[in-house]
C-alpha cells in the first residue's frame, strides 16, 4: 500500500497525522505528504491511495 497526501497548509499536517493513526498502525503504510498550491477551492487536502487487495 502506497498514500500520497496532499496538504493546502503545513500546519494541518499534525491534525492529518492524527487522523491517519486511527486508520492505521505500524508498521504504517509507505507515504508522501507534500505541500501544494494547486487544489481546488475549498479542497485543504487530497489523498491518493494505491492498494493491493
Amino acid at each position: 500500500m502506497q498514500i500520497q497526501a496532499h496538504l493546502v497548509d503545513k500546519a494541518d499536517a499534525a491534525r492529518m497525522n492524527r487522523v491517519y493513526r486511527e486508520y492505521f498502525s505500524a508498521p504504517y503504510p509507505v507515504r508522501a505528504t507534500v505541500v501544494v498550491d494547486l487544489l481546488s477551492a475549498g479542497i485543504r487536502l487530497e489523498i491518493l491511495v494505491t492498494a493491493v487487495i
